[in-house]
């Protein structure tokens, strides 16, 4: 009977498959409940808590409202958000409306759970890449958990953005293995990479680099098979599929983010899509450290790309590494895999001046600041060579009767790989999980009749080892009121700009200025963003460059603030009467307004012509004692003089406005004026997505007062639509939506409906 349900068991295999996904599943949801059911955060540092968070805070705000948050009202009086290579606005499992992100630490909790899931989806994807890879159900699993055990996802899934490239790409190089294959693949090997590649649009390193690794398998690959031109129409399959899917991320975020300025470490900025400079990359380990990896879990000892992947890893890799090379004319696929360890292994040491210099020359790679993220690939290979070792290990051991070298490298490596173990990990779960594993490797090596169930009673030993070890590691998750979110000054500059929100009722249409020691001008910006209020420091990376030159160069000038709309500033209270006719007032903190600050939308009352740079135009603008004048550049100023017939603007003029704010992207105006009239947008010239529209026609725009748009409205009753519209993103936007219903469509037809119609048929 058990041999029939074996046999049974062999016959329906997704069964195997389906319990082993399951249980990984759940090892993941044990392992992290703290951060789905409990206050557990990843990331408590800074640029989670004042920039990640707030930003999808705002995005989920906007995108629940029907709308699209191609730029952020918050950051520097508005910044594009669609083309930041950062993070994509496009990816499906953050901004359908699924999840309410919420703001403060409601988002914190939010982005732990979305991370989880993440984790998730990284074993399944795992898994299914090493049953692709042709390895067995367990060893498959016994990879996935390996890489769930690496330190580098425990370190990395801090940063969410990252977190999500690493997620996809195993599913993608499984959907590459099945499309190179030439058998019965396309369809499940296309599906597999259109799945990936939506993911990774979520993070552009991960799909630049996946696409110059599958070069490098196609390479490989095309040398090697001999039905050349079936494996080309797969490639330009895939190709073309990877185009329509991630042209929405890819695109903006390296062809039309020249004005960017990004940091990149060590004090350096690059603007725009020039290449890293090689003195930005991260420190390389020192070579005396090389044992590390294998030796030493301390997982905060060095950066996020710490590349410990423990001794079970090491120990079976070797193995992999013998039995690959002893087979390699059958193992194509594996060999880019090989190259990129080698690589990963360079780049994490003192051998990193060659990887630098191969980076320099690779287009769009050589635009990403973490190079060191490659030591993802060391990692995924290196447990997959575990794995693919023990498989191979064991078979060898089962073939040969009297093989004494064989019998003592598993023993060796048992004992040496949980010698390391207990080691580094003194701990009474640990000493109970060794004493079981040692003993099960006595018995296996002992009793080869049982080699079967003992190999698998090893595995689920080694399991619940991990997951002891998984435990301990939980003792330095960061718990949500660590992060700098809670501290006093944080919560009470979020308790002001909630109240600013409530109770000034034109407070969106201004800009505001922060005057304070106790968080930091950019930190409020942030939060700021939570409740969609319009700062005037910001800092996002990347940032606009001409913005960020303008802004917080020049802002220390009263009639330059005002000219930029900042109308409320937010002060520190610093002794007693500080603030005490102010508008909104908490203890350490008050908000006070300038009446003359120049509103979101504004009618000129005199048009001045001006020549030279921002020096210049600030030093005229201190000559102005009144409201609303706006000043032209020389070289355009008769153009708008035309525009309006020489009438000259004027205070006087009989003018009725009504302004409609419909949405985060178009603003509606009803006019009806005696004269015609220049007109002022508060916003920056230099996004040329802004685009006037009167009753319907499109309507020139003018750069006024060095940055702001300028457009002519002729007298008599009219609608104006103000709208923000980048059309390149929405086309890109709608192609992969378009996309997804299509191949939808077409994996639907073919691996379900057309095999029920043959069947009927039959």
């Amino acid at each position: 009977m058990q041999e029939r349900f074996r046999t049974k068991l062999t016959e329906k295999w997704w069964w195997v498959d389906v319990i082993a996904i399951l249980t990984l599943l759940v090892f993941i949801a044990l392992k992290y409940h703290n951060h789905l059911f409990g206050e557990h955060v990843f990331g408590r540092f800074q640029d989670a808590t004042y920039m990640l968070s707030p930003a999808m805070s705002y995005c989920d705000q906007v995108m629940s409202q029907g709308d699209m948050p191609l730029w952020i009202k918050g950051m520097l009086g508005g910044m594009e958000f669609y083309n930041a290579p950062m993070i994509s606005i496009s990816y499906p499992f953050y901004f359908f409306g699924l999840l309410d992100y919420g703001t403060g630490f409601t988002t914190f909790q939010t982005i732990a759970t979305v991370t989880v899931l993440h984790l998730m989806f990284l074993g399944v994807n795992s898994y299914i890449f090493g049953r692709v890879y042709k390895l067995k159900p367990g060893y498959a699993f016994l990879f996935a958990l390996l890489l769930l055990s690496c330190a580098f996802f425990y370190k990395y899934s801090n940063w969410l953005n990252a977190i999500i490239g690493f997620t996809w790409l195993p599913l993608f190089f499984a959907g590459v293995r099945l499309l190179y294959d030439l058998k019965k693949n396309f369809l499940i090997g296309l599906l597999l990479c259109s799945v990936a590649l939506i993911g990774m649009t979520g993070f552009v390193y991960s799909f630049f680099f996946a696409i110059y690794l599958s070069f490098v398998m196609f390479v490989f690959r095309f040398f090697t098979v001999e039905e050349k031109a079936s494996f080309l129409i797969r490639n330009v399959a895939l190709f073309v599929v990877a185009v329509v899917l991630s042209g929405v991320a890819i695109w903006p975020s390296f062809f039309e983010a020249e004005n960017f300025i990004r940091w990149v470490g060590k004090g350096l900025k690059v603007v725009g899509n020039q290449a890293l400079p090689l003195e930005a990359y991260a420190e390389a380990l020192p070579t005396s450290s090389l044992t590390e990896f294998v030796a030493n879990p301390d997982i905060y000892a060095y950066s996020p790309a710490h590349h410990y992947v423990g001794p079970l890893a090491f120990i079976f890799g070797l193995a992999g590494v013998y039995f690959f090379v002893k087979n390699y004319k059958e193992k194509w696929s594996l060999w880019p895999f090989v190259i990129m360890t080698v690589l990963g292994l360079l780049y994490a040491f003192d051998f990193r001046p060659l990887v630098e210099y191969v980076y320099q020359y690779l287009p769009l790679q050589n635009k990403l600041r973490h190079l060191s993220d490659n030591i993802y690939w060391f990692v995924l290979t290196i447990c997959f060579l575990s794995a693919f070792g023990m498989q191979h290990l064991i078979a060898a051991y089962k073939s040969l009767d009297n093989n004494l070298g064989i019998k003592i490298l598993v023993a060796v490596g048992l004992v040496a790989s949980n010698y390391f173990l207990i080691h580094n990990i003194a701990s009474q779960y640990a000493l109970i999980s060794t004493a079981i594993i040692v003993a099960l490797m006595l018995f296996l090596v002992i009793n080869k009749r049982k080699m079967g169930w003992a190999l698998y009673t090893l595995m689920l030993a080694y399991t619940a080892g991990f997951f002891f070890f998984f435990k301990i590691t939980d003792r330095q998750n960061h718990l949500i009121g660590q992060s700098s979110y809670f501290s006093a000054d944080n919560l009470e500059a979020m308790q002001l700009l909630n109240q600013m929100q409530n109770n000034l009722p034109d407070v969106k249409q201004y800009r505001i200025r922060y005057n304070t020691t106790q968080i930091k001008d950019q930190h409020w910006s942030m939060n700021s963003i939570y409740y969609q209020l319009r700062s005037l420091q910001g800092q996002f990376a990347p940032l606009v460059h001409d913005q960020f030159k303008e802004l917080f160069l020049m802002d220390k000038y009263d009639n330059y603030l005002r000219l930029l709309g900042v109308k409320y500033r937010v002060e520190a209270v610093r002794e007693a009467g500080d603030g005490d006719d102010a508008l909104i007032k908490t203890e350490k903190f008050y908000v006070d307004e300038d009446s003359l600050a120049y509103p979101h939308i504004y009618r000129a009352n005199v048009i001045k012509p001006f020549n030279g740079g921002l020096p210049k135009f600030i030093s005229m603008l201190q000559t102005v004692k009144d409201n609303n004048h706006v000043f032209i550049q020389d070289s355009i100023f008769r153009e708008v003089a035309a525009a309006l017939k020489n009438n000259a603007p004027s205070a006087n003029v009989k003018a009725s406005e009504i302004i409609h704010y419909n949405n985060h992207n178009l603003i509606t105006m009803y006019v009806n004026l005696s004269h015609n009239q220049l007109y002022v947008l508060n916003e920056f010239y230099n996004d040329e997505n802004w685009k006037i529209y009167i009753d319907g026609n499109r309507a020139p725009i003018y750069e006024v007062n060095y940055n702001q748009v300028g457009f002519v409205i002729p007298k008599g009753g009219h609608q104006i639509k103000i709208k923000y519209d980048n059309s390149l993103f929405i086309n890109w936007y709608w192609i992969q939506r378009i996309s997804i219903v299509i191949l939808g469509l077409i994996f639907l037809y073919y691996l379900v409906i057309r095999k029920l119609i043959v069947r009927a048929d039959q």
